[in-house]
């Protein structure tokens, strides 16, 4: 299993460290990779957009199957679940979306542009600064993620951790293909 965060998270984020112990713990291997990160020659969140996210997944993926995985879950959680719909998934055995979003006009209440950068302000969670090319990507109609998910041909599983977010969990799922649980 490998895991992909998005939006303002990375590789040591609580969530993800503890899905690999898990994981590890109950016999399967896994791969944590951050898209950016906040140390000197890294990229970061002002330098990326979706499809940058989407090539570093499909060249994970590459690299897994290329060692030695038989066998590809791709977890998902929050935004990655997004911009990775468009990942090729030719490779994977199973797609896994914890706490699928969608709702990029909530996002988007939350920018804020100084002139130079868009702040995103959400939720007294985080504060942090995005580039030009992140947010045209939030532009994109949440219609484009159900009708991407329409053409995913393999076992998804879709589950949420907090039930405002259910809603979400459920058009994702309506739209998958069998074999699917929610």
């Amino acid at each position: 299993r490998f895991f992909v965060h998005w939006l303002t998270s990375d590789q040591n984020e609580a969530i993800f460290v503890q899905w690999e112990k898990f994981f590890n713990e109950n016999w399967f291997s896994t791969i944590r990779f951050s898209l950016y990160w906040d140390l000197p020659n890294e990229r970061k969140l002002t330098e990326t957009c979706l499809q940058d996210n989407i090539d570093d997944t499909n060249a994970v993926i590459k690299y897994a199957k290329d060692l030695w995985f038989k066998k590809i879950f791709l977890v998902w959680h929050s935004y990655g679940c997004l911009s990775n719909l468009f990942t090729d998934l030719s490779d994977v055995s199973w797609l896994i979306m914890r706490d699928p979003s969608m709702a990029w006009e909530m996002l988007l209440s939350d920018v804020h542009d100084d002139g130079d950068w868009y702040f995103i302000d959400w939720w007294d969670w985080y504060k942090h600064r995005i580039g030009e090319k992140y947010y045209q990507d939030f532009l994109t109609d949440p219609q484009t993620y159900l009708d991407q998910i329409s053409k995913i041909q393999i076992p998804t599983k879709i589950f949420w951790a907090e039930n405002w977010l259910a809603e979400n969990a459920r058009l994702y799922f309506d739209s998958a293909n069998e074999p699917k649980s929610l």
